[in-house]
């Protein structure tokens, strides 16, 4: 219902009739099994809810990687080296690493925006015989969430199954700070992989907006030479960097907001205030790509990009 109120004339709710129902108790279990891309949410919400944590934390004992989302199916060598390096890192902190190959994402059955923490869950429900909960990283704070969109505290929990619990997890930090609090570890940060654009898609381009948003979040917590970029931050991206929608700006606002709060004055918050004034990208690239996400082919479009330029 939640997504036939925010978006009508798009999605209207479905009558589902069935012949019995099946009553299945949930597990005697209490662990958790988180999604994991090797972005700073993911990152955040797997440190944050190791076993070597101290505190109260939800017993995570694995995280799940999937091939079909930002790594294509047909590019088996990236996400093979995104599996090692994964593996690596999980394994220092005594986690299990699954992964799940899956072509929902390139049937284009749904929007992608609005839809992909559904996805998630749907792989991390393969897991429900092992696991109680599946933690999905937050996007946005609570203080600044953008609605629709694809994962909230609102919807994800409805997710949720009789035999796994899917939980919203880290809402109550910004991006930049969920950095600032992985930047107390060297191999948070180092490992972090955060594009979806560049050619390679086992590592960050560097250029794309979130490459230059992520080194705009590290620099705003003091660090300025990440072993997870080649190059440091170039003002130029931060002018150009493409604001394709709503959330893309709330998050360098978020980014803005923190810089102030802490007397940040470097030249770099300069370029970014003057950006954020100018709003979401309305060029004439803004506007063909918001064209192609609508009738479901920018995806396509960016994949045949990829493998044009291999």
């Amino acid at each position: 219902m939640a997504w036939s109120r925010w978006l009508p004339l798009r999605y209207s709710p479905i009558k589902i009739e069935v012949s019995h129902l099946v009553e299945q108790a949930p597990p005697a279990l209490n662990n958790s099994i988180s999604a994991f891309s090797g972005g700073v949410d993911s990152t955040f919400t797997m440190f944050n809810h190791a076993p070597s944590t101290n505190g109260l934390h939800r017993k995570l004992s694995a995280c799940m990687l999937v091939q079909g989302f930002d790594i294509t199916l047909d590019n088996q060598t990236d996400f093979e080296h995104v599996l090692e390096k994964s593996k690596r890192v999980h394994g220092s902190l005594d986690l299990e690493t699954f992964w799940v190959r899956t072509n929902i994402k390139a049937l284009r059955l749904q929007n992608w925006e609005d839809s992909f923490a559904a996805q998630l869950a749907s792989c991390l429900h393969l897991f429900s015989h092992r696991f109680s909960v599946g933690l999905i990283g937050s996007s946005e704070p609570y203080h600044a969430l953008v609605i629709p969109w694809g994962s909230s505290p609102i919807t994800d929990h409805l997710l949720s199954g009789s035999a796994m619990k899917i939980v919203h997890d880290g809402a109550g930090f910004s991006r930049t700070e969920k950095v600032n609090r992985l930047s107390q570890r060297a191999d948070a940060i180092d490992n972090v992989r955060v594009c979806y654009e560049g050619k390679k898609e086992d590592r960050n381009c560097g250029k794309c907006e979130k490459c230059v948003r992520t080194k705009m979040n590290l620099l705003a917590s003091g660090i300025r030479n990440p072993a997870c970029f080649d190059e440091p931050l170039d003002l130029a991206d931060v002018d150009s960097i493409n604001v394709r929608n709503a959330a893309v700006l709330a998050e360098l606002q978020s980014i803005l907001s923190f810089a102030q709060e802490n007397a940040i004055s470097e030249i770099w918050v300069d370029h970014l205030r003057r950006r954020v004034r100018r709003g979401v990208d309305r060029s004439w690239r803004g506007i063909v790509r918001d064209m192609l996400r609508r009738i479901g082919l920018l995806e396509p479009a960016r994949a045949a990009k990829r493998r044009l330029m291999r």
